[in-house]
């Protein structure tokens, strides 16, 4: 079975060279990676502001054969990377461990025998045991406490999230637009954002700064700002 990490792009960055197997997805409270999503990178490249450039054969429906595809993804996205390894000779490759892992930015979780990769025990990075036998999501929520900090996923149309300080948070495009000039705003600030947050067990969510001129201006309200890119993609 396999090991999975899954994190940033700029904390993942030796991760990501020739030959690894990834996917640029923040996996579901209720579900983990499949092995079989994961695209085998055949060429990589980083620019100076940390975005990479992916080159993958693909197999085309429609011309019935495979194609090499190129990704780019920024040094804030989320990707998940599989551990693999030769098979013999074959130049086959197969997983690289014989147990089930998902490492996030917090600690890991190891997967329950049986558990159909649903039921998890909780580690801390240091080793230290959080959990037994928890569910996907609440592992998840714990390992998002442990985190040095907190980890933004861009979900698109202008929709972030992440989870830390005991809280649920999120971006959005808010609800007016502001004074914009197509020729010198750039393009993130055809919206305002506002942030909200509500408590990880759930409830109603609260603003907590509204009429942000850009994400990262909302991201520095929340408790753990990171520094990260202006949401151009």
């Amino acid at each position: 079975m396999p090991h999975f990490t899954e994190d940033t792009v700029t904390r993942l960055r030796d991760r990501i060279t020739e030959g690894a197997h990834l996917v640029r997805r923040y996996w579901p409270d209720d579900s983990t990676p499949s092995g079989a999503s994961f695209l085998k990178a055949e060429a990589v490249t980083f620019d100076a502001d940390g975005w990479v450039t992916i080159t993958t054969r693909e197999w085309n429906e429609k011309n019935g054969r495979y194609a090499k595809v190129k990704h780019s993804y920024g040094p804030d996205d989320v990707v998940a990377v599989v551990e693999m390894k030769p098979l013999g000779d074959t130049g086959a490759e197969t997983y690289a461990h014989n147990d089930s892992r998902l490492t996030l930015a917090g600690g890991h979780m190891d997967a329950r025998p049986g558990g159909n990769l649903r039921a998890w025990d909780v580690y801390r990075a240091d080793g230290a045991l959080l959990a037994e036998g928890v569910g996907t999501a609440e592992g998840r929520a714990l390992l998002a406490e442990e985190a040095p900090e907190m980890i933004w996923v861009h979900h698109g149309d202008g929709k972030w999230n992440a989870r830390g300080h005991g809280r649920h948070w999120k971006i959005q495009r808010g609800r007016r637009n502001p004074d914009y000039d197509p020729h010198t705003s750039p393009t993130w600030q055809w919206w305002l954002y506002d942030l909200l947050a509500r408590p990880l067990d759930g409830g109603e969510w609260k603003e907590i700064k509204t009429d942000s001129e850009s994400p990262q201006q909302a991201r520095e309200a929340a408790p753990a700002p990171q520094a990260a890119d202006e949401a151009t993609h």
